[in-house]
C-alpha cells in the first residue's frame, strides 16, 4: 500500500525487525516512512520482519526476497497475539516524525 494511501485511510504500520538489522535500513527510507519500528531482542532468532497493516500480517524476508500476506482471521489473530508479546519486549527504533 502506498504511503499516501495509507495516510489517507488512517492505516498505521507497526514493524518488528530482527535483532541488529535496524542499522541496515537506509536513513533515507526511515525519514520518509510512516511506520513504527521496533527491533526484536537478540534472544529471538527470527530472520524475517513482521508487519501489521490493518487486519493483515505481512511476513517479509529480504535475503532472498520473499513476502507473505496473511488475511485468514484465525491465523492473523494468533500471530497478532504472539506479535504483541514480542512487540512489548522489543526496542523502539523509529516512530513516524520522531527518531529514537
Amino acid at each position: 500500500m502506498c504511503f499516501g494511501i495509507k495516510k489517507k485511510r488512517g492505516v498505521v504500520t507497526h514493524t518488528l525487525v530482527p535483532s541488529g538489522s535496524f542499522k541496515n535500513i537506509a536513513d533515507e527510507k526511515i525519514k520518509v516512512t510512516d511506520i513504527f519500528i521496533k527491533e526484536m531482542p537478540e534472544a529471538i532468532q527470527f530472520k524475517g520482519s513482521l508487519w501489521i497493516v490493518g487486519d493483515a500480517i505481512i511476513h517479509f524476508s529480504g535475503n532472498p526476497p520473499f513476502i507473505v500476506l496473511i488475511k485468514h482471521e484465525a491465523i492473523v489473530s494468533g500471530i497478532k497475539s504472539l506479535y504483541n508479546f514480542v512487540w512489548n519486549m522489543s526496542e523502539p527504533k523509529h516512530r513516524p516524525n520522531e527518531n529514537y
